[in-house]
């Protein structure tokens, strides 16, 4: 592993996925966008149409609890003061699904694990938000309409679907601290890019985990 993790040098590749090709880092032929682009965005009216109340920050709300950070959407009990705008934009690449039918080391079915309803939203995400018109597929696969906006047509031939898809190493912590330390991975987790990437931040729903067959290309690590 290298650190610090450089993303002021990496967030314009990131966007690719978004046809943003600013800089001229990338080509659409070596690094495609994605067949959906739609920025569901926290602070834009036409953004998450799915939620009500629209939330109030692009990703869940940090929560510190003893040397864990956390979201206040992990602790068993919820935090104090938590608003049902604090959950961030949810399932707009998939649904939440129950834990009982994963296996470990074996690949996700072909059809997906069981997922929650949207009517289990006030008892995942309390005290709200409720799922206001959510679609019968979760909204990235939408190909049409409010939820759904298409690359340039001249790179729309050689958009792939799943791109704002990032596989990240979940570490076994603590880690080391230095420039290079070695580190366990206990998993490889799949995160959707909700909004474009800035020279700060990557803001991406937790989606699953990656069977390892199912990845393709070098996997390089930072911390």
């Amino acid at each position: 592993m290298t650190s610090p993790f450089p993303i002021a040098s990496l967030y314009r590749e990131l966007n690719s996925r978004f046809d943003d090709y600013s800089g001229a880092v990338c080509d659409p032929h070596g690094a495609p966008p994605d067949f959906n682009i739609k920025i569901y965005a926290h602070d834009v009216s036409t953004g998450i149409p799915w939620m009500n109340p629209k939330p109030s920050s692009p990703s869940a709300t940090g929560h510190a609890e003893a040397t864990r950070l956390h979201t206040v959407a992990d602790p068993a009990t919820v935090p104090s003061g938590t608003t049902a705008g604090m959950y961030g934009p949810l399932w707009a690449y998939a649904r939440a699904v129950k834990y009982a039918t994963y296996r470990e080391g074996v690949a996700e079915p072909g059809a997906g694990y069981p997922a929650f309803a949207t009517t289990d939203w006030a008892k995942l995400y309390p005290p709200g938000p409720a799922a206001a018109s959510y679609p019968s597929r979760p909204p990235y696969f939408a190909s049409s309409g409010a939820n759904y906006a298409a690359p340039a047509s001249s790179h729309l031939s050689v958009s792939v679907i799943g791109r704002r898809v990032l596989h990240i190493p979940l570490l076994t912590c603590p880690v080391a601290p230095g420039t290079n330390v070695g580190a366990y991975a206990v998993a490889v987790g799949k995160f959707f890019m909700t909004v474009p990437a800035t020279s700060t931040s990557v803001h991406a729903e937790f989606v699953g985990i990656a069977h390892e067959s199912t990845i393709s290309g070098e996997v390089t690590l930072y911390q």
